[in-house]
Formats: C-alpha cells, structure tokens, sequence
C-alpha cells in the first residue's frame, strides 16, 4: 500500500527546526529574546499588545516561532484578581484568533487558485472534517485549520463561532495557569513545548493516513 504524509505537520516540524537553527546562529532573535520583548511591549500596550502578540502566533507556519501561548500565561499570572481580567485576557485572545483565521482562510485560497503542485498533496479533508472545537484548543493547530479550509475552498461559515470556542477555551487555560501558577511559574521552555505538540501531531496525523 502506498504511503500517505501528513504534509502539514511534516512541513511545520520543519519549519520550526529551521527558525530555531536561524535563532541558534544569531541570524534571527531566539525565542526567548523574542519573548522578552513581548513581555516589554504588553506592559506597555497592555491588551492591545497582547492583540497583537497573540495575532502573530496565530499566523500560519509564523506562528510556530512566535511565544504568543508565553506571554498568555504571564499576563495571566500578572493579573492579581477574579474574574474580570481574565475574561477580558480570553476575549482578547480570542478577537486576535478571529482575525488571524481569516488571514489564514485567505492565504489557503490564494494557494489554493494558484493551482500549483504542492495544492492537491497539501489539502487535508480529515483535518477539515475533525472540527473547529479541537483545532481551537492551540492557536497553531487553528491557523492550519483555516489555512486549510481556504485550500479546499471551503465556506466560511464556521468564522463566527471561533471568537466563542477561542474565548471560553481561552478563559478555561486561564484559570489553569492562575490555579497551578506556583508549578507553571514565570518562565517556560516553549521550544520543548512545541516540539512535543508538533512530534504528536505528527505522530497521529501519520497513523490516521496509514491505517
């Protein structure tokens, strides 16, 4: 039988190994350099930066090297009382995913009618078809999500309910990180994190497509 790649989580593996060589080599900023500027410009900005932080993860294959799920965290555990800043850290993040999915959805179109050679191995019908709630529970998963989406030209009428699904998974993470705050602290390594998530989903995605 022949065998069938996962072409989106193959490809961002490789793309995250590559940026994190470019940071190695000083070519570009390291994450942690990255995200000591972000943790800079939310104090200063405070939920507009945090807007615009969280919308640059959110960008597919950009995001995977941007430390937006970090800086989430801490401006989680900066916040001192219940409930309010939280709700409005979630809601937040959630109008940042919005915007950046249709980014995502309109750059997976452009792809899409250029009718190029990597167009028909790329789209993923079983991505499509596992729902907007599972790829909501990480910002990278919903950017290819939606990247996706706009390959396979499919409708966008599931746009509206990302601000509702990011929101309240948004405010669940929230009161996660703020409860186990004393384990979580205030500095994490995102790039085990995300080589973790990337290997799993990789790990799943290639048995799904070779059962």
């Amino acid at each position: 039988m022949k065998r069938r790649y996962p072409w989106f989580p193959i490809t961002a593996l490789i793309f995250f190994a590559v940026m994190y060589i470019l940071g190695l080599l000083n070519i570009i900023p390291t994450s942690t350099e990255l995200l000591n500027n972000y943790e800079q410009y939310f104090i200063i900005k405070g939920y507009l930066g945090l807007f615009i932080i969280v919308a640059l993860e959110g960008l597919v294959y950009l995001g995977l090297y941007s430390p937006g799920s970090s800086l989430l965290v801490y401006s989680v555990l900066y916040s001192k009382t219940l409930p309010i800043p939280f709700f409005l850290i979630s809601l937040t993040a959630g109008l940042a995913l919005t915007l950046t999915s249709i980014i995502n959805y309109g750059l997976g179109r452009v792809i899409g009618n250029k009718q190029t050679i990597i167009k028909q191995p790329f789209f993923d019908e079983k991505l499509s078809k596992k729902g907007l709630f599972w790829s909501c529970l990480h910002p990278n998963i919903l950017a290819f999500y939606f990247f996706n989406e706009g390959m396979g030209k499919k409708p966008l009428r599931k746009l509206w309910q990302v601000p509702i699904i990011a929101t309240a998974v948004g405010f669940f993470y929230t009161l996660i990180f703020y409860l186990f705050s004393s384990i979580i602290g205030y500095r994490l390594e995102r790039v085990p994190i995300m080589l973790v998530i990337l290997i799993v989903w990789l790990t799943v995605r290639w048995r799904e497509e070779n059962k």
